[in-house]
């Protein structure tokens, strides 16, 4: 994301911050249950339960919150990073070259300029020799808008390159995948979708839409700048409103289709969507977060680090919802920091590459060497 688009945003922010919206009292307590073993209970942790050394990635964590299992995706990025290309064995390269990828960009992607420097595309494209596809959505709309124009480029996609759609969602583009499989979960079940993978995606939201102080209050006074609705729709409340209304219609459709099978077959249809469904997470320290992310928090005059861990932007725990998909793991990475565009030479650019190769790996290895196991 540019410095303009990086001062845009800013002033977006300001302009919710300004219209009365506040954020939440309520503290947060815990995480939910996720395939990591990752906790992040007050009550637990008061009672000394288990707390393990905690793993690198985590450095830097409070020690109240306990880490009782590695995290096998940041493992493997070290991996990649070190000796490039060593994960990728045969097999998962037969794989992955026989899908398509469709990139779903992020919230204020307008003024992020072009996709074809970018780290995830290189990689999928050069690295990997996949076909990939970037789509932009509106960040003008809220997520329960953009979901179905989403929708109907997936189904352009696939009537065009012929081949099952890996999707891969960032920040709030990774929401919109989310509620586009839930709304419409043939997409994963006929096939069309092989996977989706959320990277540092609010799906419960991010209090720092409501953030309430600012340097800049007076600039923008009560004006709505740029990107309301779509600002909005990542409000906590209105995220957990939509998530509800996506799971319930999705129960509705499964219950449309396989309800007469019996209560097996519906749970087997959930199990088979969940699977399909991966969430990336993201934790940084705030003394080592990107510069443009400082200058927009500097800007909001805010940060989240009082609500919990976080990117900068989402809190860890709100990148992933229990009802729904697996947890993929958490890496060490601020909201900008993989998905910003570098000098190709760079070894940001390395890293970020080594990133999304190494994730790639990681979920294919969850959906199907586990369960060979």
């Amino acid at each position: 994301m540019s410095l303009s688009g990086i001062f845009i945003v800013g002033l977006a922010f300001l302009s919710l911050s300004s219209s009365g919206f506040r954020p939440t009292q309520t503290a947060r307590v815990s995480y939910r249950t996720s395939p990591l073993d990752v906790s992040l209970s007050l009550a637990a942790a008061a009672s000394n339960q288990d707390s393990l050394e905690l793993n690198p990635i985590w450095a830097g964590l409070p020690a109240k919150y306990p880490v009782k299992k590695a995290n096998l995706l940041a493992d493997k990025w070290e991996i990649e990073k070190n000796q490039p290309m060593r994960l990728m064995t045969k097999n998962f390269l037969e794989f992955a070259q026989s899908k398509h990828v469709v990139i779903v960009e992020g919230f204020a992607n307008e003024v992020s300029g072009d996709s074809s420097g970018s780290p995830s595309l290189e990689t999928f494209t050069n690295d990997l020799e996949m076909s990939a596809s970037v789509y932009r959505p509106s960040s003008k709309n809220a997520i329960s808008e953009n979901l179905h124009y989403l929708y109907l480029e997936i189904m352009d996609t696939y009537a065009r390159v012929r081949k099952p759609i890996i999707l891969v969602g960032y920040s709030k583009g990774g929401v919109e995948a989310l509620h586009a499989a839930l709304r419409y979960p043939e997409l994963l079940l006929e096939g069309v979708v092989e996977e989706i993978v959320l990277f540092q995606s609010p799906v419960k939201g991010t209090p720092l839409v409501v953030e309430k102080e600012s340097r800049l209050n007076w600039v923008i006074g009560g004006t709505k700048l740029f990107f309301k609705a779509g600002l909005e729709s990542m409000l906590p409340e209105q995220t957990e409103d939509s998530l509800s209304d996506s799971l319930l219609e999705f129960e509705n459709r499964l219950d449309d289709k396989f309800g007469s099978q019996g209560p097996a077959e519906l749970e087997a249809k959930r199990a088979e969507i969940s699977d399909k469904i991966y969430y990336v997470r993201a934790y940084q320290d705030k003394h080592q977060l990107d510069l443009k992310l400082k200058f927009l928090l500097r800007i909001l005059g805010s940060n989240l680090d009082h609500h919990g861990p976080n990117d900068g932007v989402v809190l860890t725990e709100d990148q992933m919802t229990d009802k729904i998909g697996r947890d993929a793991g958490i890496i060490k990475a601020d909201h900008l920091q993989l998905n910003s565009k570098f000098d190709k030479k760079s070894t940001q650019f390395k890293n970020a590459k080594a990133f999304f190769r190494s994730t790639l790996k990681h979920v294919h290895d969850m959906r199907f060497e586990e369960n060979t196991h």
